[in-house]
């Protein structure tokens, strides 16, 4: 059984484009004492990521007809970084190794409910640091380069950034972001990477050394924000 006092305050967000299989893992977690939403595609999930209140959960198939549920892992994490993620799939190492590397938990299916009950208690067992600065997300484009490659912001905070990169994925873990616009050019840690396609950029999480960049915070100060 799970814990009471983590299921009762819990609120997960189900995603699968099997109606049989998201109706079964819905009714298995509200059964266990959780709070469960069901969205059966890819649209209608980044729809309540982007429009709703945020879960603690998210459960997702890696397969949603042709999106791939580990994006949704990557919206997740830049709209809401203390939800937590499960993703579930066949054998695949490489999309293992890319959950992962997006702070998710890779379960094989066909997944138990019991299975799954106990991966959700595991991972709001896990005590979730509260983002040091706040977050703000632009309502317009800013072009940006990152190692020499093109992109744009998409958030930003005294203590980084999230970006999409166009065309290859920047390599390395040390990345350098400059924004022509602003003349602003400074190094930061890669946090996270995740390129939902071939035909998609790269969306990436990237850290940046404070307080020793002045003109970023300043920039953080006067941005518009959504």
């Amino acid at each position: 059984m799970v814990r009471q006092n983590l299921s009762m305050t819990s609120d997960i967000l189900v995603v699968s484009a099997d109606p049989l299989v998201l109706s079964g893992r819905v009714t298995a977690l509200r059964r266990a004492g959780f709070s469960a939403r069901a969205c059966s595609s890819f649209p209608d999930a980044r729809r309540t990521l982007e429009e709703g209140a945020p879960p603690e959960v998210l459960v997702t198939d890696v397969r949603l007809g042709p999106y791939n549920g580990l994006h949704l892992v990557a919206v997740a994490r830049v709209e809401f970084p203390r939800t937590v993620a499960i993703v579930i799939g066949g054998q695949d190492h490489v999309l293992e190794v890319e959950a992962g590397g997006l702070g998710a938990r890779y379960l094989l299916a066909p997944v138990t409910p019991r299975d799954l009950e106990m991966a959700i208690a595991e991972l709001l067992a896990v005590p979730r640091p509260k983002r040091r600065w706040p977050r703000k997300r632009l309502v317009s484009d800013v072009a940006a380069m990152v190692e020499g490659l093109p992109g744009r912001l998409l958030d930003v905070s005294y203590g980084g950034a999230c970006l999409e990169v166009f065309g290859s994925a920047p390599a390395g873990d040390s990345l350098h972001v400059v924004i022509p616009e602003f003349g602003i050019d400074l190094r930061g840690q890669r946090v996270w990477a995740h390129r939902a396609d071939p035909l998609q950029p790269v969306a990436c999480g990237v850290a940046f050394a404070m307080p020793d960049n002045p003109r970023w915070q300043s920039y953080v100060d006067a941005v518009a924000a959504a």
